[in-house]
C-alpha cells in the first residue's frame, strides 16, 4: 500500500451514515446523517499520468488512505466529511495482502 507507517495518517475525517430524514422547508424530506466513525487519514498523491488518464467518473476526486481495521466497516453508502466538504465514496480498495491500510477514492458532493 502507499503508507508504510501510521505516522503519515495526520488528518481526521468524519464518516457519516444516513439515519432517516428531517423535515425541511415546505415539508420536504432532507436526509439526516450521523457520524459513525472519525478515523485518521492521509492524502495519497495523484501523479500527472493518473490525472490525464482519468475518465469522467474520476474527475474532481481525491484519494485518501485509512487503516483498514476500523470500528465500522467502510461501505459505499457512507458520506465522508473533510474540513466541512462532503464526499461520496467512489471506490474502496482494501489491502488484501496485509490488511493494514485501505485506499478510498472520494468525489465531492455537488
Amino acid at each position: 500500500m502507499t503508507v508504510s507507517r501510521t505516522g503519515k495518517l495526520t488528518k481526521r475525517a468524519q464518516f457519516l451514515k444516513q439515519d432517516g430524514f428531517k423535515t425541511g422547508p415546505n415539508g420536504t424530506k432532507i436526509p439526516n446523517y450521523v457520524e459513525v466513525m472519525n478515523p485518521w487519514f492521509g492524502y495519497k498523491q495523484k501523479y500527472l499520468t493518473e490525472v490525464k488518464s482519468e475518465n469522467t467518473s474520476y474527475k474532481n476526486t481525491i484519494n485518501i488512505v485509512i487503516r483498514q481495521k476500523q470500528k465500522q466497516t467502510v461501505t459505499p453508502d457512507m458520506i465522508v466529511s473533510i474540513k466541512g466538504v462532503r464526499y461520496n465514496i467512489v471506490d474502496i480498495n482494501p489491502d488484501v495482502e496485509n490488511d493494514d491500510f485501505m485506499l478510498l477514492i472520494l468525489k465531492a458532493v455537488e
